[in-house]
Formats: structure tokens, sequence, C-alpha cells
């Protein structure tokens, strides 16, 4: 990490940090649960699928393009 030049950090929060902006890209639960070497997706949506800010932002805008889509 000093070699990066990150400071004010520990390898546990650059793995929560890792693991929680992958899902947020949409990286599948899978994918990121067997990069951090879970033994199931459950303990890795417990403990990093916590919404990001802009996730919920993300939904909010999901969301308003289905309901607001015109019916063919």
């Amino acid at each position: 990490m000093r070699k990066a030049g990150i400071k004010d950090a520990s390898l546990h929060s650059l793995r929560h940090s890792h693991a929680s902006n992958l899902l947020s890209m949409g990286v599948s639960l899978p994918a990121v649960s067997a990069r951090l070497g879970h033994a199931n997706t459950n303990i890795t949506a417990t403990v990093y699928a916590h919404a990001l800010p802009a996730d919920d932002q993300n939904a909010a805008s999901k969301w308003d393009e289905l309901v607001t889509r015109k019916v063919q």
C-alpha cells in the first residue's frame, strides 16, 4: 500500500472496497464470492452487498424506465 501511495487504509478496508465496488458495477455475486474465497454467497451478500449511494439512484432510474415505458 505504501508503494501505491495509499494511506490510512488497511488490507481489510481495501478488500471491502474491492468487493463492494465490484458488486456495484454489476459483477455477479457468485463471481465476487469466489474471488474472496467465501464458502457460499450468503457470506458475501451479508457482508459486502450493502448499497453504495449510486446504487440507489440506479435502482430508481431503472424502475422509472420500467413504469414509464410505452406499451406496444
